[in-house]
């Protein structure tokens, strides 16, 4: 790591103080996720395998007898990516706010990415 010089800390701390909740939050995120060893997910690029760490942001059902099933927005602080799980109405331990690592393949879906069906472990704060 660098020393900083008294210009660039000046800089960091003025824009700490005007960037809003959200922005430092996802900022903290962002580093617990790296810091962590998974990758970020605005890096993500389609077809390729990944290990992803983040947050629950909203769950989704598909219509009742869909094969579209359960599905769930990752938020890592870096973007956002949807994970579904084909044909199950739901994921025991998937709520908003959960902490997951996630594995699995990147799939394109419209204009955003998709892991179909990945593994996941459920993170608990200590």
């Amino acid at each position: 790591m660098t020393p900083r010089g008294p210009v660039a800390r000046i800089r960091g701390f003025v824009t700490r103080v005007m960037s809003s909740d959200e922005d430092l939050v996802a900022e903290e995120m962002a580093e617990t996720t790296i810091a962590s060893g998974a990758q970020p997910i605005q890096s993500v690029k389609s077809r390729e395998r990944v290990h992803l760490r983040g947050e629950i942001a909203s769950v989704t059902l598909g219509p009742a007898g869909c094969a579209q099933g359960f599905q769930a927005d990752l938020f890592d602080g870096t973007g956002h990516i949807t994970l579904a799980w084909m044909g199950r109405p739901h994921i025991r331990g998937v709520t908003v706010g959960t902490t997951l690592r996630v594995w699995g393949r990147a799939a394109p879906w419209g204009q955003s990415l998709v892991v179909y069906n990945p593994a996941y472990t459920i993170e608990v704060d200590a």
